[in-house]
């Protein structure tokens, strides 16, 4: 749980704050394409070092496949940026998240539907919120969630087929 937290939430603020330190990007909103480009690719890398991580550790194999999704979107997400398309990466995380409870709930037969449904209702909150204050418009945050859900889906099929 510890090294989730920190490869997830203290890693990358970390990160952020030593790129605005360096004037690498100007402010924590990333609001320029190109500033997005290099926190993105800290960002893929990051997820891949801690999927070999988890991988490891065997008893978190779950965990690995949900950093090697995560790095998926993340390099979705930089592709967008070659096009000047920047999505949510709010919603992205989040979609992500929902995504791998989705996955251990199928996988596994546990029933989080109150923390899925929840999840859905932040994921409204959160998507308004980046759209009111003109961080985003309503497209970048539904193909933001959508591409942070979708690899979380599909990585696991196709690892079990491996």
């Amino acid at each position: 749980m510890t090294m989730v937290l920190i490869g997830t939430i203290v890693f990358p603020l970390l990160i952020l704050g030593i790129l605005k330190k360096s004037k690498l990007i100007e402010s924590f909103h990333l609001s320029d394409h190109s500033e997005r480009r290099f926190p993105l690719i800290i960002f893929t890398i990051m997820a891949l070092i801690m999927s070999r991580v988890f991988f490891k550790l065997e008893t978190s194999y779950d965990l690995g496949v949900y950093f090697i999704a995560g790095s998926m979107s993340f390099l979705i997400a930089y592709w967008f940026l070659w096009f000047r398309y920047k999505l949510s990466l709010h919603t992205m995380g989040l979609g992500s998240f929902l995504g791998f409870l989705l996955q251990l709930s199928l996988n596994y037969h546990l029933n989080y539907l109150i923390l899925i449904g929840f999840l859905f209702m932040f994921f409204g909150l959160i998507a308004k919120a980046r759209i009111e204050l003109g961080a985003h418009n309503f497209k970048e945050t539904i193909w933001g969630f959508g591409l942070g859900i979708l690899p979380q889906l599909l990585i696991p099929l196709l690892y079990q087929n491996i």
